[in-house]
């Protein structure tokens, strides 16, 4: 079974690559509103993550011109992937997140409107 695998499909993940957040702010104004230094600190380094969670289609590793070994859709934009064990695309998730985070960060709103 491992022979086979490793024979006839390529290596988990390859299919997305990471891309840049353009126009992030690491320092949103929302973050002037909490006044607790240490919350501030810890609402920074989460507002941070987002820059580790958007992606693009790696359309180089879905086929070669002869054999095609993903069921990924390609996409034409970018998009946000919720993360830690989950790296493929969700759209409703994508969504969902950068919905509720359109009132405290909207340079990422591009981002899901692709």
């Amino acid at each position: 079974m491992l022979n086979f695998v490793d024979n006839n499909f390529r290596g988990e993940g390859l299919e997305l690559e990471a891309e840049a957040l353009p126009n992030f702010n690491p320092n949103p104004p929302f973050l002037n509103k909490v006044t607790d230094p240490l919350l501030r600190n810890f609402a920074q380094i989460v507002h941070g993550y987002w820059t580790q969670l958007v992606r693009g289609t790696n359309s180089s590793a879905l086929c070669d011109g002869q054999t095609c070994e993903s069921t990924l859709i390609p996409l034409n934009h970018t998009f946000v992937i919720p993360g830690g064990r989950f790296r493929e695309q969700c759209g409703h998730f994508s969504f969902y997140v950068l919905y509720l985070r359109a009132d405290i960060n909207a340079q990422i709103i591009g981002t899901a409107s692709g």
